[in-house]
């Protein structure tokens, strides 16, 4: 799999990249103290829950685990959001934030398929080699917010459809939403400068 294999050998290469994450999202939301202590509480509880070795059969731990990281990217994603709003200037940080809001919608729209194939077993059908793991099914998102959709993961039942259906209007709407704002800005700046020459 492209983003990380589930060998046991990796789980702590996982385990890192996850506190990075969460770290540099925390100092994120730093800006914004009640958002910085929402994500420092998420943030925790998703690290105390991804530590825990257990299987993912325990149903508490398991939602623990996957709301909490639902949870710290849909605060995160919406800080990035206000952020890119509120920016008056156009910079390599306003366009890295719009990626990275493209990027967590993802990754929450895998983990929302994570939690519909627990608790709806059998929610999707899977072509030749893939399966209900996380990573495949953060693939389906991203195939499914891009509007690509290659047809190799089916959802078959209506909340797998619904959340389906959900992120691919996501993914249109946050790449309209984003792009006019980002160019609302530039030609806000550009009339600026212009009456700025003229004085």
């Amino acid at each position: 799999t492209p983003l990380y294999s589930s060998a046991a050998s990796d789980v702590y290469k996982r385990q890192g990249l996850l506190i990075a994450v969460i770290v540099i999202g925390i100092y994120e939301l730093s800006e914004s103290n009640h958002s910085f202590w929402a994500g420092v509480i998420f943030g925790l509880i998703a690290l105390a829950s991804n530590s825990i070795f257990v299987s993912e059969n325990i149903t508490l731990i398991f939602l623990i685990r996957m709301g909490s990281l639902v949870c710290f990217f849909g605060l995160l994603t919406i800080h990035l959001l206000i952020r890119i709003s509120k920016t008056r200037t156009i910079n390599t940080n306003l366009i890295y934030g719009a990626i990275n809001g493209y990027i967590l919608i993802g990754l929450i729209g895998g983990m929302g398929f994570r939690l519909i194939n627990h608790f709806y077993p059998h929610s999707f059908i899977f072509g030749r080699g893939l399966e209900a793991k996380i990573d495949d099914l953060t693939y389906f998102s991203f195939v499914t917010l891009s509007s690509l959709g290659y047809g190799d993961i089916t959802p078959v039942t209506p909340p797998g459809q619904s959340l389906s259906i959900f992120i691919s209007i996501c993914g249109q709407m946050y790449t309209a939403i984003v792009i006019g704002i980002i160019i609302g800005k530039f030609i806000l700046i550009k009339k600026e400068r212009e009456s700025n020459i003229k004085t």
